[in-house]
């Protein structure tokens, strides 16, 4: 049995339009390609899954198959979105060593904003890795 995305969201998108040629644009189309997915699904699942009347109607089967197909569905949009997020995310931890008229002047600013826009991105405190490269840190103590 070989159902797959594309069949699944010619099933939800014909019942929620309440048609086939309804159906049809919102998932980028022909009103056949549409017939054709939801007939290929029916015949993976070896029986029919909607009443092809004006408007159409879920059968016994599909009236079961139809939640769950709205499950895979929502599950792989999440899966997207997940892998799209995690493309975009920023983060990781940023060291910090500067000149006293930075560390006054620039830096409080730039710490701002990256708490506000980039929560992934960390600021760590002046360290003694800084003081041993000959670097002034940001505290007042060095």
């Amino acid at each position: 049995m070989a159902v797959n995305l594309p069949q699944l969201r010619a099933l939800v998108a014909v019942v929620d339009a309440g048609g086939f040629g309804a159906a049809a644009p919102g998932l980028g189309l022909s009103q056949s390609a549409v017939s054709h997915a939801v007939a290929s699904l029916e015949r993976a699942l070896g029986a029919p899954l909607l009443v092809r009347a004006a408007p159409v109607r879920t059968t016994a089967l599909g009236e079961r198959v139809l939640p769950q197909a709205r499950v895979a569905l929502a599950a792989t949009d999440a899966i997207c979105d997940t892998a799209a997020r995690h493309d975009q995310a920023v983060g990781g931890t940023v060291r910090l060593a500067s000149t006293p008229t930075v560390c006054q002047g620039l830096l409080p600013a730039l710490l701002r904003y990256w708490f506000e826009h980039l929560p992934g991105v960390r600021a760590a405190p002046p360290g003694s890795s800084a003081r041993a490269r000959g670097s002034r840190s940001c505290d007042r103590s060095g």
